[in-house]
């Protein structure tokens, strides 16, 4: 983030924001769900809306609200949130956590269209998690499901380094997006190695025409 809020936060002296961030519920049924948000406290934390600008989702989540009013989050566990806060307010997230909960991170960032924060995580998911024929379509769907760019190239770089192992898994595979990926990506190697061949023939050609040239 451009600036660093860290001075005040969770300030509740000077917060104008209030998130109530409820645990993650063991769900059995309707009414045990109900049993468990009465008797689990939500993590109360207190923020202020000129620094959730920097991240729309909140702000306009805490713009539907009056001041200090609660703000419910139900979907984002409480460590989490608070993670997510600190980056917001220009704190950095350790690379221990970072590196242990890469995936999560992602999610999270994804979530709160954090795109800096998603980046940062990919990099450590892609540090964390070896692609092999066995993960590479699951790898594939996440990729696709979290718009990770640059993991979706490193996919790519995979597929046409094992071409053959890959080859022989579509077959058994039932995800017509990754077939279209490992199609356009094969051809695009075939086309780039043909260009370079290509290239290399000319160059070879000029080469020779100009000996022929100096010798005569």
């Amino acid at each position: 983030m451009a600036e660093c809020w860290l001075h005040i936060f969770l300030d509740e002296a000077s917060a104008d924001v209030l998130f109530e961030v409820h645990p993650p519920l063991a769900i059995v049924d309707e009414a045990d769900v109900d049993q468990q948000r009465r008797t689990l406290a939500p993590a109360r934390f207190f923020a202020h809306r000129h620094i959730l600008c920097n991240c729309e989702v909140l702000r306009n989540l805490s713009n539907a609200y009056n001041s200090l009013e609660p703000i419910p989050i139900t979907d984002t566990a409480p460590d989490m949130f608070r993670r997510i806060l600190y980056y917001i307010y220009g704190g950095e997230i350790s690379i221990v956590w970072m590196y242990d909960h890469a995936e999560e991170m992602i999610d999270a960032a994804f979530q709160y269209d954090i795109g800096t924060l998603k980046i940062e995580a990919e990099t450590w998911y892609r540090i964390k998690v070896k692609l092999t024929i066995d993960n590479v379509v699951d790898c594939y769907q996440y990729a696709v499901s979290r718009q990770l760019k640059t993991q979706m190239k490193v996919i790519q770089a995979f597929v046409v380094e094992n071409e053959a192992a890959i080859l022989d898994m579509i077959p058994i595979t039932d995800n017509p997006g990754f077939h279209t990926m490992v199609v356009d990506s094969l051809t695009e190697s075939a086309e780039a190695t043909r260009s370079s061949a290509s290239r290399q023939l000319d160059e070879a050609s000029q080469r020779n025409a100009l000996s022929s040239t100096i010798d005569s």
